[in-house]
């Protein structure tokens, strides 16, 4: 999950570290409740297991404070969370996360005082977050929010089918008035043929995303699309109901 959402950074000592390890605290105590251990056996595992990482493998003691105090707050906000609601699925561990990532703490000594706060500390800042709304998105230093974050969602040719109206920007609608900016960019990526689907050798794949300046304008417009779209099905469902009642007349 985490190379899904933050690639290789998380393997630094930075933010995406931070929810590294507090999500791995907060899946070791998941699973163990999945498979019928209680909370405080499920927690204490956990603690087991990475606090034993922390003492096997060599680090400095900065890095090794920060790693054991975000394992730490993993299994406090599990336990939260699980005695809140006891059915949990890893997308509300996601969620829990992805918001305490927005109030995370730098820190540059072990004695500093963040260590004592209920909150994720990182030593190096090599990623951002872009808030909107209620939602929160991860950022690149060149603020741009990958198109995957806001669409992971959908499936792979809805994705797709979404980055091109924005760099196609057909007229009836208002990309060129917004003059939205991105840096989505499409490729080709072979696949071997099906026997079912012989002639299909190639997919399109997109990369990049909205610039934060533009997310407001990008929203608008996305929504705009969505409520025509849902209008459009309301009256093809009418027309066709009334289509039926013609030809087929209750007797």
């Amino acid at each position: 999950m985490s190379t899904s959402y933050f690639g290789k950074t998380h393997h630094k000592n930075n933010k995406a570290n931070a929810y590294r390890h507090a999500l791995w605290n907060m899946l070791i105590a998941y699973r163990s409740t999945k498979a019928g251990k209680s909370l405080s056996k499920a927690l204490d595992w956990a603690k087991t297991i990475t606090d034993w990482h922390e003492s096997a493998f060599a680090n400095k003691d900065l890095e090794k404070a920060m790693d054991l105090h975000n394992n730490k707050m993993g299994r406090i906000w599990f336990e939260k969370i699980y005695r809140q609601n006891n059915v949990l699925s890893t997308t509300d561990l996601h969620h829990k996360l992805m918001k305490e990532l927005d109030l995370s703490e730098k820190v540059s000594t072990v004695n500093s005082s963040a260590f004592v706060l209920k909150t994720l500390v990182y030593i190096n800042n090599c990623i951002d977050v872009f808030t909107f709304e209620n939602y929160q998105f991860k950022m690149d230093d060149q603020g741009f929010i990958p198109l995957s974050e806001f669409a992971d969602l959908l499936f792979e040719n809805d994705v797709v089918s979404l980055a091109r109206i924005v760099t196609e920007q057909p007229d009836d609608v208002l990309f060129k008035k917004k003059n939205v900016k991105h840096n989505i960019r499409f490729k080709k990526v072979e696949i071997p043929p099906e026997p079912m689907f012989p002639d299909i050798t190639h997919r399109i794949a997109c990369q990049g995303g909205i610039h934060k300046d533009s997310f407001a304008d990008y929203t608008e417009i996305m929504r705009s699309l969505q409520k025509q779209s849902s209008e459009w099905f309301e009256k093809f469902v009418d027309d066709y109901n009334e289509e039926v009642k013609k030809r087929f007349p209750k007797r």
